[in-house]
């Protein structure tokens, strides 16, 4: 690898909350209708194992779910 190529790589700093971000940034495309039905399946899996990683990470938490309303019986 060359000097050139390895001091770009450094310069390149990912971070946990960079990846937080993105999930905010899917979440709100997904409001607004930016994806086609089609599209969702991939989407959603690749915002579930970022996810799962943030959290394993500790970086989140998931939100307990609500037990005054159990699943399948909302109203």
């Amino acid at each position: 690898m060359s000097n050139d190529t390895t001091a770009k790589q450094s310069e390149i700093k990912l971070q946990l909350e960079d990846l937080v971000r993105i999930l905010e940034i899917v979440d709100l495309a997904s409001t607004r209708g930016a994806f086609r039905p089609q599209e969702y399946t991939i989407i959603g899996g690749v915002y579930d194992r970022i996810l799962a990683f943030l959290e394993a990470s500790g970086a989140v938490e998931r939100p307990p779910k609500s037990e005054a309303q159990p699943e399948g019986n909302q109203q």
